[in-house]
């Protein structure tokens, strides 16, 4: 006579295993969660450089049909407004050199109210909270090459904050350069409650460190961060 065994099927797993498995999901995730952000981090950043690059083109451009002279109050038409940086770029809007305003937005400058967190509503205008990038009014293509033209990441009058690009500050030069320079603070970019740190940009000129924001510029100029309100 043959016996028969009965198998049991396990259903499912165990509550333990289950745990387990979570826990192994969640340590995996917490080590590629930095790694990942950083990457994002780095190509929003490019993507901000690109940007810059063709304001800047755009702001060269402008100059060509205009004396040389980059959007400013004396180059205004009738409606415009040359007194803001975001009058001066809706001045490269109408004049035919950009096609819209979403070029001047990035989430990045969100962090110091620069920036709105939603996009730009696309109606031909830099409104503010629609702009991350202050602007050099009152230059031409005739000033000094080494003079910055364009700049994000600022919350004042030569004040940068380092909370945007982890203690950096994109500026656009008038030597074409586009580049991201160190903002002067100590320490880490971050304090260690979270919050950001705020400092000017200096390079080296004559054996002396120049805040290029507050010295050395030409008379008649104007440094204009966003308005984000």
């Amino acid at each position: 006579m043959k016996i028969k065994h009965k198998h049991h099927l396990r259903k499912g797993f165990s509550l333990v295993e289950l745990l387990v498995v979570i826990a192994i999901i969640a340590g995996l995730a917490a080590v590629s969660y930095g790694p990942i952000i950083k990457q994002m981090k780095a190509a929003e950043k490019n993507n901000a450089i690109t940007a810059a690059r063709n304001i800047y083109t755009a702001m060269q451009s402008y100059a060509n049909d205009n004396d040389g002279l980059f959007p400013n109050e004396s180059t205004a038409r009738s409606g415009e407004n040359g007194s803001t940086a975001e009058g001066c770029f809706t001045m490269l809007i109408n004049a035919g050199k950009i096609d819209n305003e979403e070029i001047f937005w990035n989430t990045a400058n969100n962090s110091i109210g620069t920036t709105a967190a939603a996009k730009p509503d696309l109606n031909g205008e830099v409104d503010p909270g629609e702009n991350a990038w202050g602007y050099v009014s009152g230059l031409s293509t005739s000033s000094r090459t080494n003079l910055p033209l364009l700049f994000d990441a600022s919350t004042d009058i030569g004040t940068f904050d380092t909370g945007v690009w982890d203690g950096f500050a994109i500026v656009a030069k008038l030597d074409s350069s586009v580049e991201a320079l160190r903002i002067d603070y100590t320490g880490a970019p971050l304090n260690e409650d979270g919050t950001s740190k705020q400092g000017a940009i200096l390079e080296k000129r004559g054996g002396s460190n120049v805040d290029i924001f507050q010295e050395g510029l030409p008379a008649g100029t104007t440094v204009i961060p966003a308005n984000g309100n």
